[in-house]
């Protein structure tokens, strides 16, 4: 805290704030404040850039750390952007819990970083290009529906990165943006309107022996969307979803797990079935499955995966022990 009142002391002495440097790289999707910052903030060895209502997430410095609890708010202001290139050094990184104070994550924010799994907060509206590209242990993500689009590169180069599900929300998936993605056999498309770029380079496995880029995995969406679409042109294998959810359906009630539009003791029973039982209850298995907005809404606990947790959560919910998730 000291150094932090001497920096805005300093600046004062100067006649005021000193204009802004901008650290970020060309082309960044999340750019300097259009206010002057007045401050900064070292904690656990990251850079904090404090503005006069928000703060800002701009770098990890010397002395990595393995795990890292983003704080929510810096100097009694909220955590609301991680900058581009945020965490590109932190090459050690492995978790990283982010407050659902913050809306934007920039440009190449987790790039090469050794990042195993990661929860988005419903409270970001945009990923940055290249987001998490060169994540090669990154092996799950839960992608809020607050996310409107998947930016060019988010997810290449994600080798271990197995199936991934693309909530309702998400209307647009650029190029590259599972490029390379060695491992990844199931990509679920909700949205059936959603503009998938028009590149095998989107989604993909790599190149073959002949150096052909190939999927041979497969895309899941709606009968005639844009996701089965994208696969016929193609040629990757595509699995219809039972049917389209209306619009009301589709979007998320937190804990309602079997999609009935209210929380529920049910949902809960799901939900432990889906943990207890993943090869007859788990996406896709049976008849009795739960269905991809299901899983979405019943991910509850912050940690990629349905588990007991979850369910533990939702019954709690419903008994009034908490009042929300």
């Amino acid at each position: 805290m000291k150094k932090f009142i001497a920096g805005v002391l300093s600046l004062c002495m100067i006649g005021g704030a000193m204009p802004l440097v901008n650290n970020y790289a060309p082309g960044s999707a999340i750019t300097a404040s259009a206010e002057e910052r007045f401050g900064e903030e070292i904690i656990d060895y990251f850079r904090f850039y404090v503005y006069s209502d928000h703060a800002e997430l701009a770098e990890c410095g010397i002395g990595e750390k393995v795990d890292f609890i983003i704080p929510s708010e810096v100097y009694y202001r909220p955590v609301t952007v991680i900058r581009s290139h945020a965490f590109a050094a932190c090459h050690d990184l492995k978790s990283v819990i982010i407050p659902d104070t913050v809306t934007s994550i920039g440009n190449s924010a987790f790039l090469d970083t050794s990042i195993e799994s990661i929860t988005i907060p419903d409270s970001v509206k945009s990923l940055g290009e290249g987001a998490f590209e060169n994540c090669t242990l990154l092996k799950s993500i839960t992608i809020p529906d607050s996310v409107k689009r998947l930016g060019k590169c988010t997810f290449e180069n994600c080798t271990l990165l197995k199936s991934i599900t693309i909530p309702h929300s998400v209307t647009t998936i650029d190029n590259y943006a599972f490029n390379h993605c060695n491992s990844l056999e199931t990509v679920t498309i909700l949205n059936p309107d959603c503009k998938i770029y028009n590149s095998t380079y989107t989604i993909n496995n790599g190149p073959d022996s002949n150096n052909n880029i190939y999927f041979n995995g497969t895309i899941c969406g709606y009968a005639n969307s844009t996701a089965q679409a994208y696969a016929n042109q193609k040629r990757y294998k595509f699995e219809a979803l039972p049917d389209e959810p209306s619009s009301e359906a589709a979007s998320t009630l937190k804990g309602d797990a079997n999609l009935d539009k209210q929380v529920n003791i049910a949902d809960a029973v799901l939900v432990m079935q889906v943990a207890t039982n993943p090869d007859k209850y788990a996406q896709g298995k049976s008849d009795v499955s739960i269905k991809p907005q299901g899983e979405i809404n019943a991910d509850v606990d912050g940690k990629s995966g349905l588990s007991n947790s979850d369910a533990l959560l939702i019954q709690k919910f419903k008994l009034g022990l908490i009042d929300k998730f």
